[in-house]
């Protein structure tokens, strides 16, 4: 018995050492290991920058700005443009004029857009207006094809007014080869002030020089209208 006790005593002293160098070399192999699986702040920062954020580009379905577009979605169709042409506008913003028409023998004034009658006006002519103009004083109204080369705001005798180009150059000829002043300033204009009591009923006489003339609300839609360089045709 003795002789049992006093190995146990000596396996203890010899072995507790080893023991205990055993435990010391696992704790410090743990410790180690728990180091090496660790991440320092500044790797900490840096893989959380690189991660993408909730509702970014790389999350997101819609394609940065600037990408491709991703293959298979098709772009909305343009709007088929109107065929149709639209009337054109003046500056003004009243219907454009590109052609007047004035038909003597009818006291008419017609106004045109591509070939297409806008409007017709009643109006009143020079005092002898039968035949073409030939001279100035003849109180005759021109007769030809001229185009509108002055538009007057506002006339010191009347009210607005469009400036016709005549007398063309033949006309001037044929005037100065029988020693006479073809005239000018031929326009289609409203009323003077020495009619515009009569109002509508100023048609019932020719009373111009020359001219043409209308009211003056009649006046103001051929001034809105019209642009210099209108084409005025003047028939019989």
């Amino acid at each position: 018995m003795k002789m049992f006790r006093f190995l146990f005593l000596a396996l203890f002293l010899v072995g507790a050492p080893f023991a205990r160098k055993l435990q010391k070399n696992s704790v410090q192999s743990g410790r180690e290991a728990v180091t090496k699986n660790r991440e320092s702040p500044k790797e900490m920062m840096t893989k959380n920058a690189e991660m993408p954020k909730e509702g970014s580009a790389r999350n997101s379905e819609v394609p940065p700005k600037g990408a491709a577009p991703q293959s298979g979605v098709s772009k909305p169709e343009a709007p088929h443009k109107n065929v149709q042409q639209p009337i054109q506008k003046s500056v003004q913003g009243s219907i454009r004029i590109d052609k007047i028409i004035v038909r003597k023998s009818n006291r008419l004034v017609e106004t045109y857009q591509n070939g297409e009658l806008l409007k017709q006006y009643r109006c009143a002519l020079g005092f002898t207006p039968t035949g073409p103009k030939e001279e100035e004083g003849d109180g005759k109204t021109p007769e030809g094809t001229y185009t509108i080369d002055y538009k007057e705001p506002a006339a010191k005798n009347g009210y607005k007014a469009v400036r016709l180009s005549y007398p063309n150059k033949d006309q001037r000829l044929k005037a100065e080869k029988r020693g006479k002043n073809p005239g000018g300033n031929i326009c289609i204009h409203g009323l003077r002030y020495s009619v515009k009591p009569l109002g509508k009923d100023h048609i019932k006489s020719d009373w111009t020089k020359g001219c043409v003339g209308v009211t003056d609300e009649e006046m103001d839609e051929i001034f809105k209208g019209s642009l210099i360089g209108t084409v005025v045709e003047i028939l019989p």
